[in-house]
């Protein structure tokens, strides 16, 4: 089953009524923070969307972090990403695919619904990228490039899982030359098409 979602950033977006929402939370302790579209995700979950949020860190943080993280996105009804490309050395992690899936499974074993935490998505940028899939667990991905590019990359986590999979980002870019007025009307929306067909 696909549903349709849209990524929101900030508090101030405006995202249309899809299925689906994506968001990235910020510390929502701070005065003045962005919380990252937060709760619009909230909101959009109170009226059936299926949301997926992604607690914002770099490097390492502890395991009680981020279940308190997770706690607070799934009982608000949400799936929890845990991490954001931990293969990409822009995120700071330490420890590799070990330290990371060791980090998950503390997590996984200590929140309320495990259902709902998802494997974070690794970067398909980087060679090995699938070597950071796991069986049994729901899995975040991330698509990025031309329609057959992102397919490839659907059909690769498809074969290395067999927990529910969540595309939670697609775009052009990723170190990619692109024409945004035709890669969206022609590699997304096909790219979509064809997640709703695929069998």
């Amino acid at each position: 089953m696909t549903k349709t979602a849209f990524v929101v950033l900030q508090d101030a977006d405006t995202p249309p009524a899809l299925p689906g929402i994506c968001t990235v939370s910020k510390d929502l302790q701070k005065p003045g923070w962005d919380h990252g579209g937060y709760y619009l995700g909230v909101e959009a979950a109170k009226k059936g969307a299926l949301w997926v949020d992604r607690p914002y860190f770099v490097g390492n943080p502890s395991v009680e972090w981020m279940v308190a993280e997770a706690e607070r996105i799934i009982s608000a009804g949400g799936y929890c990403q845990v991490g954001n490309e931990q293969n990409h050395p822009d995120e700071g992690w330490v420890g590799g695919f070990t330290a990371y899936q060791e980090f998950y499974t503390a997590v996984r074993g200590r929140v309320s619904d495990p259902a709902r935490l998802l494997f974070s998505p690794p970067s398909p940028g980087f060679d090995g990228w699938s070597q950071w899939l796991v069986v049994g667990v729901p899995h975040a991905i991330h698509c990025y490039g031309t329609l057959t590019q992102m397919q490839a990359t659907v059909q690769a986590a498809l074969t290395r899982t067999s927990g529910d999979l969540y595309v939670t980002e697609v775009n052009p870019g990723a170190g990619n030359e692109f024409n945004l007025n035709v890669w969206g009307p022609n590699d997304l929306r096909m790219f979509l098409d064809w997640c709703d067909w695929y069998p």
